[in-house]
């Protein structure tokens, strides 16, 4: 069975690889907006495992699971779960480009936060807490109020399975069949905010231009021994203290103008009398670097504002 045989109608593609279809569904029995996920490799026991993992983690911080079964069209395993507007991190950074620093700690701090509550689970099946296992932009869901955690698929107990995840976003321990630990949910946390502030996933020197405590938190989380990390309790309190400071930094709206491609705005910064004279030397060498880049495509001076005035700033 493949996609086309599951009757989308009005329904939406949300995501698709070889082994998983994400679709955006009408419930005919509810008539509640839900999102289907198809496991196109796997097994029952596979989606109910996943479920099992989301329904542990349920929470306001992750998106609510709601069933396992086989979906009735396909014949293929599925999961059910609440549908949220909005748009993943990693599909935000491939709309409009990096994040200035403010923002991408807004974003993650939940995440940082909904982290810590999870691995602070104790009960009988998780008697050392859950790790999520996959943190990555991609399963991280901007909404207009939070960012939710999706996808419990590489779920587990903290000491008791196995580490799997992502490349780039897995820490070192996934490759030599560790065990599942919070620090290894951390290390995705600090390459999800490297990845915010730079499009790449962590290497040394990409955060020259951002500001030194982020470059040694990012540093911190990412450290190569799990035990060496810090834990998501603090790691929020600092993406929170960052997202605070920076937010009144008078730098901070002239990068963030920078990154999106916001020429205009950047111009207007250069009035700001807080601006520092370090800080509108740089504005002006940016704005330079910028304007010479644009210079050498014909036309896209007369594209560029309208493209980037269609953003949506409630996804932010």
């Amino acid at each position: 069975m493949t996609l086309a045989d599951h009757n989308l109608g009005d329904d939406q593609l949300l995501h698709c690889t070889l082994e998983r279809t994400v679709v955006r569904i009408h419930n005919p029995a509810t008539g509640a907006v839900e999102v289907l996920k198809l496991l196109l490799r796997g097994s029952l026991n596979d989606a109910e495992r996943e479920f099992e993992m989301g329904r542990m983690a349920s929470g306001p911080g992750s998106v609510r699971y709601l069933s396992a079964s086989l979906d009735p069209q396909t014949g293929r395993p599925c999961l059910r779960t609440e549908f949220h507007q909005g748009a993943d991190l990693e599909a935000l950074v491939a709309r409009r480009g990096a994040f200035d620093a403010a923002t991408a700690c807004r974003m993650l701090a939940p995440v940082a936060e909904t982290l810590a509550e999870l691995h602070s689970t104790r009960t009988a099946q998780l008697p050392q807490g859950l790790c999520h296992g996959d943190i990555k932009p991609s399963n991280l869901l901007r909404t207009e109020t939070s960012t939710l955690l999706l996808d419990f698929e590489h779920s587990g107990a903290v000491a008791t399975s196995r580490c799997a995840g992502t490349p780039g976003f897995a820490g070192p321990e996934a490759a030599t069949g560790g065990m599942l630990s919070p620090g290894f949910d951390v290390f995705g946390l600090g390459a999800s905010l490297h990845w915010l502030l730079t499009g790449n996933v962590p290497k040394p020197g990409s955060l020259a231009a951002q500001d030194l405590e982020l470059q040694m938190l990012v540093a911190a989380c990412t450290a190569k021994s799990p035990a060496a990390r810090p834990n998501a309790s603090a790691v929020a309190r600092k993406l929170h203290d960052f997202a605070q400071r920076l937010a009144h930094d008078p730098a901070e709206p002239a990068r963030h103008a920078l990154l999106a491609g916001e020429l205009d705005a950047c111009r207007q910064l250069l009035d700001n009398p807080a601006i520092t004279a370090g800080t509108r030397e740089n504005i002006l060498a940016l704005l330079q670097q910028k304007e010479r880049f644009l210079a050498r495509i014909p036309g896209i001076t007369e594209i560029w504002s309208p493209i980037r005035s269609e953003e949506h700033t409630s996804e932010l």
